[in-house]
This record gives C-alpha cells, structure tokens and sequence, in this order.
C-alpha cells in the first residue's frame, strides 16, 4: 500500500498570516537522480491548501482548521506518515502542521539562506500550460497573489524539490565553572602510580581525561566537599579510586593541598 510520507515543513511567514509549505512524496513513485545516477524516492513542495486549491496564505485559525481537516482524513485513510513505517496517529498530524507556524521564516529570510521560492499556476487543463512566477520578497509575493486572483489552482515551490535550507544552528558552548580562585576548593585525585598522582579533569563515554598538575586549568574543581563527593558519587564505577582533596590557597604559596583521606596522606608520606 502506497503510504504518503511528509519530510519536513517550510512555512512561510507573511505577515500574521502563513504559507503552510511542505515537502512531500509518494513512497511507491520514484524520480532518477542525475546526479548519482539513481532512481530516489520522489520529494516535492506543496502548500497544504486541500479543498482550497487556490488560496495560498492562511491565518492561525485557518492553519489550526485545517490542520484538523487533514488529521480526520488521516484517520480514515492511514495513509500519512513521516515514513514509510510510521503512519501519524489520531491527532499526531494535526500537531505535526500546526507546529509547523513555530518554525517559520518570512521570504525574505528563506531568499537569504539560498532558496529560489516561485508560485505555480497549474489551473491549465495542459499540463504543459503551467506557469512559473519566481518571487524573492514579501512585497512581490503578495503582488503576485493579487495578480493571480482568477487562478483555479495554486501552489509554492522551492527550485530545490527535495529540501530547504536553513541556517546552521550552533550549539551554544558550555564553560565549566571555575572555583581555582576560591580560598579553598575541591578536586578529584587517584593514585596513579609511586609518588604519581593525577587529578580528574574531564569523563566521556570512551575514557577519563586527567593531569598530573593539580593547579592546572584543565583540572575539574568544585566549590565544596559535597558537591565534589556527590560527583564522585554519579559515576562510582568510572571513577573507582578516585577521591576528593582539598586544595587551599595561601599568602606564601600558589597552593596547598589537604587530602581529606588521612590513609592515603599517611602512605605518601611514608613514600
């Protein structure tokens, strides 16, 4: 069975109002790939405009009505979905469209991230009739709107049939608090070899990152015992043998360091 499979949504931003853009294809018909060579699943750019063909802009009311049109259709025909094996549920098409409003950019926003957007005419019993209308601001979509009033069947395109491009997002870089200048902060220790000790700087799945210079910057420093212990406690097994020292800034030197364990002070001592 032929399952209608949505990719991703563009809406278009006018205003209040909003072009419900999405791309779309059938699971079971295929367009060749020129440049690999290889038949792909077909993705096109339609505006969600059903048993209104013509109107292209909508408010937040009518992309809500319609959204809600398009779920009870799905509902009877279970044939939409954001893959070939995940079919929307009752309501679940309905929130896919209206959350499609969230993320919309205006024209010219869309123009400036390297989409070509254009308005087909496809009202021509002649499929060879359509006709094309490119447009790159606001101003000269709406032009286009009042232009093609009388028009049976309408629709928004990207040149690009198969995505849209969006600005890269960056993910916002996390710092690590610092507590190297407090009179006094903790740290994690173990004993890594006779008369070695290194100092926990950073976990990931594959391995702990540590260094042997308890004042260096890369090492992990927190404000008090218990926040140093209750860290320790997150990850008992990665971190076996590990144990919070306090380090105390003086006057007479850079630092000095109070291991809290007196066991482990007594056997470097002996060292």
């Amino acid at each position: 069975m032929s399952t209608e499979i949505f990719y991703d949504r563009a809406f278009i931003r006018v205003g209040d109002r909003f072009v419900p853009l999405v791309n779309h294809g059938s699971s079971n018909t295929y367009q060749h790939n020129c440049s690999t060579g290889r038949d792909v699943r077909e993705k096109n750019w339609n505006v969600l405009n059903w048993k209104r063909w013509n109107q292209l802009l909508f408010s937040a009311d009518e992309i809500r009505e319609l959204a809600r049109d398009y779920d009870l259709s799905n509902q009877s025909s279970g044939c939409s979905g954001l893959s070939r094996y995940v079919i929307f549920k009752a309501g679940e098409f309905e929130c896919w469209i209206i959350n499609g409003m969230r993320h919309a950019y205006t024209v010219e926003e869309y123009v400036s991230f390297g989409n070509s957007p254009y308005i087909l005419d496809d009202s021509a019993a002649n499929s060879n009739d359509k006709k094309f209308y490119p447009f790159s601001t606001e101003g000269e979509f709406l032009d286009l709107l009042e232009k093609l009033k009388g028009s049976r069947e309408l629709s928004v395109k990207f040149e690009n049939r198969r995505e849209v491009y969006r600005p890269v997002k960056k993910r916002a870089q996390r710092t690590r608090p610092d507590y190297r200048g407090l009179q006094e902060y903790f740290v994690l220790s173990h004993e890594h070899s006779v008369n070695k000790v290194c100092y926990f700087s950073s976990i990931s799945p594959w391995k702990i990152r540590f260094v042997f210079d308890p004042h260096s910057s890369y090492v992990r420093s927190f404000p008090s015992e218990q926040k140093a212990q209750k860290y320790l406690d997150q990850y008992p097994k990665r971190l076996e043998g590990f144990q919070v020292e306090k380090i105390v800034n003086t006057p007479e030197s850079q630092a000095s360091i109070i291991l809290l364990n007196t066991s482990t002070l007594k056997a470097r001592k002996e060292a």
